[in-house]
C-alpha cells in the first residue's frame, strides 16, 4: 500500500532530503540462487512433469488468446499460453486495485487452492515483470521451489520458436489449501463452447503493448 500503508501503520516519516552514501555491496555466494532464473528450454523439458506446476499470471484475455502481444522487434507473438499452465492473474493477489494491498494469508491460500507447495512452481507473464510480483507472493506464502521464467511470453511466443502453445483453459481442481508438504495438484481442461482459438493471426481483443 505504499506510503499510505506506512503512515497507517504508525511508522516514522521524514520531510528531510537524504543523500545516500556509496557503499560496496557483494552478495554472499552461498545465497545467490541463479538456478531460479530459467529459460524456455528449462520449461519445455518439464511440460507434463508431475513435479512441476506452471502459473500464467497474465490477464485471462492474454491467457486464452483473445488478446495478443508483440515481441521486442514489434512482431506479433503467438496466441495462448504454455501447455498445462493455469491462469492466476497477479492482480488477484490484491484486495483492491487502488491500494494494491495484499490479501490475507487465508485469502491467498484460497486463491492458490490446489497448488502443491512441495513441488516446483514456474511463474511467467509477458516479460517477467508481473510474474516477479507473483514469485514474491508465493515465497511469502512459504513456497520454496519457485522459478521465475523471466523471458516469459517474449521468448515462448516468438513465431520462430517451436515451443507449443494452447488456448484451452486449465483449472485447478484440487480442494486442499496449499500447505508445505502436501501434494494437492489437480488440473482440468476446460473446453470452450466456441472451440479452440487459432494459435496465430489477429485476436478478437486486440494487442497489448504493456511492458509486463
Amino acid at each position: 500500500r505504499g506510503i499510505d500503508g506506512w503512515k497507517d501503520a504508525g511508522l516514522e516519516v521524514s520531510t528531510q532530503a537524504r543523500v545516500p552514501e556509496p557503499v560496496l555491496y557483494q552478495a554472499a555466494s552461498d545465497s545467490t540462487q541463479l538456478h531460479k532464473l530459467i529459460d524456455g528450454d528449462f520449461v519445455y523439458k518439464r511440460l507434463g512433469d508431475p513435479l512441476y506446476q506452471i502459473i500464467d499470471v497474465r490477464s485471462k484475455a492474454e491467457y486464452i488468446g483473445e488478446k495478443g502481444t508483440k515481441g521486442l522487434r514489434g512482431e506479433l507473438l503467438k496466441l495462448g499460453h504454455i501447455p498445462t499452465a493455469v491462469n492466476i492473474n497477479y492482480e488477484n493477489n490484491w484486495t483492491d486495485a487502488e491500494s494494491k494491498s495484499f490479501k490475507s494469508y487465508a485469502g491467498l491460500q484460497e486463491l492458490y487452492r490446489g497448488l502443491d507447495s512441495a513441488k516446483g512452481v514456474i511463474v511467467y507473464c509477458n516479460s517477467g515483470r508481473r510474474s516477479a510480483f507473483s514469485y514474491f507472493v508465493l515465497r511469502l506464502m512459504g513456497f520454496e521451489n519457485v522459478f521465475t521464467y523471466e523471458p516469459s511470453w517474449k521468448e515462448w511466443g516468438l513465431p520462430e520458436k517451436y515451443y507449443p502453445v494452447e488456448t484451452l483453459e486449465n483449472r485447478l481442481t484440487g480442494k486442499a489449501l496449499p500447505e508445505p508438504g502436501q501434494r494437492t495438484l489437480s488440473v482440468q481442461k476446460v473446453q470452450k463452447s466456441s472451440g479452440q482459438k487459432p494459435l496465430s493471426g489477429k485476436p478478437s481483443g486486440g494487442y497489448v503493448s504493456c511492458g509486463g
